[in-house]
Parts: C-alpha cells; sequence; structure tokens
C-alpha cells in the first residue's frame, strides 16, 4: 500500500543529498570547509540552509566531531 510509504524525506537525508550534490565525500571534507570558510561556505551549497546547518553540526557533534560554534 503506497499510503504507507513516508510522503516527507528525513532532514539527514536532505541534507546528505545537497552536501553529496556539492561534491563533499567525506567528513573530513565538511569540516575543513568549516575551517576554511566557516559557515557561509556550507550555507553557500543549494537547497542547505540555516535549519540544515544547525541540524549538521548537531549530528557531527553527537559522533565526536569538534564543530565550530554556529555564526550569527
Amino acid at each position: 500500500d503506497l499510503h504507507s510509504f513516508p510522503t516527507r524525506r528525513s532532514s539527514d537525508l536532505v541534507v546528505a543529498e545537497a552536501l553529496l550534490g556539492a561534491g563533499y565525500k567525506t567528513v573530513a571534507d565538511i569540516l575543513a570547509d568549516f575551517n576554511a570558510g566557516g559557515d557561509e561556505k556550507i550555507l553557500a551549497v543549494d537547497d542547505f540552509g540555516q535549519k540544515s546547518l544547525i541540524d549538521l553540526k548537531k549530528k557531527l557533534r553527537s559522533l565526536g566531531y569538534e564543530v565550530p560554534a554556529t555564526q550569527g
């Protein structure tokens, strides 16, 4: 039954698709851009906004990565 399938993609999937589409392949790639360009470099990714940035940072921190505080 198609009605049992979720109609919305999870925010994790949306974030992952946006980052992959922008050429990010590893967590190291993301961390390097945080260190080089701050939030602005990541926010320049298409379909990636402030909420996605916050979700990404929370997820990385939960995995033990040190991530700079969100600017602004």
